[in-house]
């Protein structure tokens, strides 16, 4: 289960760039963003995430 998890989540780390979830996409032209726009305020996010989840799984199913 914790790396069905940890799959799951590093799937969802689709904040880089506006091409992966079409969401991303839609909100783009009306917004004015640019692909600059989603690495300066997706890859942040992303290494947040990944060290997040990389303590909390552990600790969550206390693999330790």
């Amino acid at each position: 289960m914790p790396f069905l998890l940890a799959v799951i989540f590093g799937a969802n780390c689709s904040f880089a760039t506006p091409m992966s979830y079409q969401t991303n996409l839609l909100v783009m032209a009306p917004g004015h963003y640019r692909f600059v726009d989603f690495m300066r305020v997706g890859t942040p996010l992303i290494f947040v995430i990944w060290m997040t989840f990389t303590l909390f799984i552990p600790w969550y199913y206390n693999l330790f």
